[in-house]
């Protein structure tokens, strides 16, 4: 699949996702200054934070498909997991923001006792609403990486963000209404406690106990990915099985035995980096070498997809000091 088309299909799907996201983000605001909801404004700041990141996402797509150069000599493809760090991270300080916010207010009433019920019908529509929306969005996200053949890494990750956020929303329509219906008179709804007085930002707060693993296992994996550690197993394990594949196809076809010493593959976005340590018996010349080269990068990238290739000939893993 050309690179063109997949950006291109990147482009189409983003553009469609931030501005819908844009809307949302402001629609959830106006909600929440009318009802007071602290979950609608939850929604509201993920909304934004999801367009904000569509707009960077956009950029990168472009940025990091630029070719290799002198100033970048092993291309710019770790920018888009720059950019998965950083909505990671985006993410993670509004979870930790509702919790100390929506903590201070349910330990304000348990203290007072004062509070006022929040308008909770009004928020249920709207939740509702962007669920279905975000459903939406990740179905098109879908639909446009399939066009290029699921090519996008970057479409997979904002299509599952879109439905993370149909979850969300769509678990806080679903507690709205569950307190909405709660009964007068009960333990949890006498006149010295009325859990609808705080019902809100309790919602907040199982939410962001729900949603604090994603954002910190997004951090773990991208900052694991950028510092270089072994943080795609199962890609390690598929450029192997390309490699075994590979040598057993044109083992006929060689004048030397060669031996995988050591593999790691990176995912960068739409491609891959991928690093082999090889030796072999007997002599080769650089001529011989550099075939070789461009015969394996030309075998994985038919079988692993977009790839950037490093071949060292060595009798020493990757991370040993030859000598040493």
């Amino acid at each position: 699949m050309p690179e063109m088309d997949v950006i291109a299909a990147e482009q189409r799907s983003l553009r469609t996702y931030m501005l819908t996201m844009l809307g949302l983000a402001v629609l959830g605001f106006v909600v929440y200054a009318i009802t007071r909801v602290s979950a609608t404004q939850l929604d509201g700041v993920l909304s934004l934070i999801n367009a904000a990141a569509a707009f960077i996402a956009a950029r990168l797509a472009v940025a990091s498909a630029r070719p290799a150069d002198p100033e970048n000599p092993y291309g710019r493809l770790a920018l888009e997991n720059l950019y998965a760090l950083f909505r990671s991270l985006m993410i993670l300080g509004v979870v930790v923001v509702g919790v100390v916010t929506n903590s201070v207010k349910v330990i304000d009433y348990l203290i007072t006792r004062r509070g006022t019920e929040p308008e909770f019908g009004l928020a249920a529509v709207y939740t509702a609403v962007v669920a279905l929306i975000c459903l939406g969005l990740k179905w098109n996200h879908e639909r446009n990486n399939r066009s290029v053949n699921n090519a996008s890494a970057l479409l997979r990750v904002e299509a599952n963000a879109a439905k993370m956020a149909a979850l969300i929303s769509g678990g806080i329509c679903l507690s709205l209404l569950l307190v909405a219906v709660l009964p007068e008179g009960t333990p949890l709804t006498s006149s010295t406690f009325d859990i609808k007085d705080i019902a809100d930002s309790i919602i907040v707060l199982i939410l962001c106990a729900l949603l604090v693993n994603e954002p910190i296992r997004g951090i773990r994996l991208e900052f694991g990915r950028l510092s270089g550690r072994r943080a795609d197993p199962e890609l390690d394990d598929a450029v192997r099985a390309a490699i075994a594949a590979v040598a057993a196809e044109h083992a006929d076809e060689l004048d030397h035995e060669l031996r995988l010493v050591d593999a790691c593959a990176i995912s960068r976005g739409k491609s891959t980096e991928i690093d082999l340590r090889v030796s072999y018996s007997g002599a080769m010349s650089v001529d011989e070498q550099d075939r070789l080269r461009a015969n394996t990068f030309d075998e994985l990238r038919r079988r692993i997809g977009p790839l950037r290739l490093t071949l060292i000939f060595s009798d020493y893993p990757i991370h040993a000091t030859p000598g040493g």
